[in-house]
């Protein structure tokens, strides 16, 4: 995997203005307009068609390859603004360490990833629509993966009061991948694997360093 890293590495210093500046802003953003339109529509269909299901998009409905990373985690308005808070606030932090290039290829290889699979599975078993359904929850939660990876000692205010470094929320994150796996139904409960996948890729070394004694 050094080989996808450094090829990114030299992409991302031959074009030094690729990737879109403010990314996890514009997913942020874009999370909290699809929050406040879902909290007006009590039918769930508007959340609906932005789900990512193979056979609507084979049909057609191509804007869910993009829009599902677009649905926010959580109904309780507090928890979502958590959430929204935090990933703005690591894949901020990512962007300004890697450059917006990197961080570009990093979240969308999380993606196109996701959808592959999705793909994959729908395309060998025929699975059902509601099979497969996929949202952006593990490509979002493998971010504090490589936050700790590189700043491992940070603290934050958990529930904005008790301090807490980075790598203690890392360490749950993977134990909540860990229990996502061995308990969720097949086929999506490869997909915190997909995740992890794509954050070893760019995060493989640093993580040997860390955890070198």
């Amino acid at each position: 995997m050094k080989f996808i890293i450094r090829a990114v590495d030299r992409f991302c210093a031959k074009h030094p203005r690729f990737g879109i500046p403010n990314l996890m802003l514009f997913i942020v953003i874009g999370n909290a307009i699809v929050y406040l339109f879902s909290m007006m529509d009590t039918t769930g269909l508007f959340r609906g068609y932005l789900y990512f299901i193979p056979s609507r998009i084979v049909a057609g409905e191509v804007w869910r390859l993009f829009t599902f990373v677009l649905i926010p985690q959580g109904g309780n308005v507090f928890f979502v603004a958590l959430f929204l808070y935090f990933y703005y606030f690591i894949g901020n932090t990512l962007e300004n360490t890697w450059g917006s290039g990197k961080f570009t290829i990093y979240y969308f290889s999380g993606v196109i990833l996701n959808i592959i699979f999705g793909f994959l599975v729908w395309g060998i078993t025929g699975a059902p629509s509601r099979a497969m359904v996929l949202d952006a929850h593990y490509i979002n939660l493998s971010m504090f993966f490589a936050f700790a990876t590189i700043y491992p000692e940070t603290r934050v205010l958990l529930f904005f009061v008790i301090p807490i470094k980075i790598k203690w929320l890392a360490l749950v994150d993977a134990l909540y991948f860990l229990y996502v796996f061995l308990i969720a139904r097949f086929p999506l409960n490869f997909l915190p694997l997909i995740a992890i996948f794509n954050y070893l890729v760019f995060c493989g070394e640093d993580l040997s360093r860390t955890l070198r004694p």
